[in-house]
């Protein structure tokens, strides 16, 4: 080979990595840059917000879909782990012979409920101003697991209730 052919040879050698080198810090670059953009703010909504959702959802339901969703809410607190919320929609005389601290709820709650869970509601009756509802709660983490529970509301307001249920 010619001395010439092996400059050009060593010439477009030296060019090829020279490109590779660029698309290489080019690459570099645009990952960096990806990983500096903002991630997106997660919304925080407040206790409050959050119970004034709720009202407006319920303002123009029947008892039937209002007693089914303040359960649904008592139940999501449950599975957020929210047991602080949801130890406060329990009545004060249930507490007072159930679950004398929030620790003894938070307890049986961990026990007994899972983080995932799905409720069908069975039978509502009213009495007076006493809504009793019977339901099936699944265990969606273990389908075998069902539980089968009374709930007892009393809605002294809309929005505005405490509940009580059949401990097992």
């Amino acid at each position: 080979m010619k001395k010439k052919d092996k400059k050009k040879i060593i010439k477009i050698a030296l060019i090829v990595c020279g490109i590779l080198i660029l698309c290489l810090l080019l690459l570099i670059a645009i990952l960096r840059n990806s990983h500096k953009e903002e991630q997106p703010q997660i919304l925080q909504i407040t206790e409050e917000e959050e119970e004034q959702a709720v009202t407006n959802q319920i303002r123009n339901r029947g008892e039937k879909e209002r007693m089914q969703i303040y359960i649904a809410e008592f139940i999501r607190h449950i599975e957020k782990e929210e047991y602080d919320r949801a130890y406060k929609k329990l009545s004060e005389g249930f507490k007072e012979n159930f679950f004398k601290t929030e620790e003894a709820f938070i307890a049986y709650a961990r026990k007994n409920y899972s983080g995932l869970m799905s409720v069908e509601y069975e039978d509502i009756q009213r009495q007076g101003t006493y809504y009793i509802l019977t339901v099936t709660i699944t265990n969606l983490e273990e389908l075998e697991t069902t539980i089968n529970q009374i709930f007892i509301i009393h809605e002294i307001g809309l929005n505005d209730y405490e509940l009580s249920f059949q401990v097992k």
